[in-house]
């Protein structure tokens, strides 16, 4: 069922996204500039999603967390990351630091965008984050970027209505950096939000296939 709710709820992911409520954004903004973390502790959190070794901190549909988010995605706004580093640190990747028996540091490798949407933004978000969760860690995780990569530019997952069309958009659209030796690694993939898990799916799936021992999807939302 929670499956489904996400397959339905798809289209208003996208339209808050795009237009969110200006009277949440003025919360948002306050936040970021503060640091204030309190409003974030106040809502439940989300942990472990109906999806394969995948966890988010956070429901989607919080207001505060989906008008961040925004501003942090479309807005810029990167200070965004270090209010959601540290609750990500201590609540999803710590916990699940017990399973590692690679022998060696996991390591958080960022959700890539394609070479145009790099361009479109400016910054790939999901880099900004790891980044910011291994300085909240002391070392405990290492950021790895460029070992991850978008082969191609897929369709935005939101305006595809069926789960076999989002499948087939992000199918062979990753592959691994040839220098990049991932056997018997531990991952933390890390991206913003996290819906259908189609595109996340396919990451874990050459990073699997690369060797890595253990994928992990973590996510600011789901």
């Amino acid at each position: 069922m929670l499956l489904w709710h996400a397959f339905k709820t798809w289209p208003r992911v996208l339209l808050s996204l795009l237009f969110p409520e200006k009277e949440n954004i003025a919360l948002a903004r306050h936040v970021g500039a503060t640091g204030d973390l309190s409003a974030f502790e106040k809502i439940p959190l989300l942990g472990k999603v109906p999806l394969p070794d995948t966890y988010a901190l956070f429901p989607y549909w919080e207001p505060l967390v989906r008008d961040t988010i925004w501003l942090f995605k479309y807005r810029g706004e990167q200070r965004a990351a270090a209010l959601f580093a540290p609750l990500l640190y201590r609540h999803l990747i710590v916990p699940l630091l017990t399973h590692n028996n690679s022998g060696e540091k996991p390591i958080l490798i960022p959700m890539p965008l394609s070479r145009e949407r790099l361009r479109e933004r400016g910054f790939n978000q999901a880099e900004v984050l790891a980044e910011e969760i291994e300085g909240v860690s002391n070392g405990g995780v290492l950021a790895a970027r460029g070992i991850l990569v978008r082969n191609k530019k897929t369709e935005h997952q939101a305006r595809l209505k069926k789960k076999t069309d989002r499948n087939k958009n992000v199918e062979n659209s990753f592959e691994i950096n040839p220098p990049a030796r991932l056997a018997g690694k531990y991952i933390f993939l890390i991206d913003d939000i996290v819906t259908t898990g189609a595109t996340s799916g396919e990451a874990r799936r050459v990073l699997l296939r690369a060797g890595a021992e253990k994928v992990i999807v973590i996510a600011i939302a789901h």
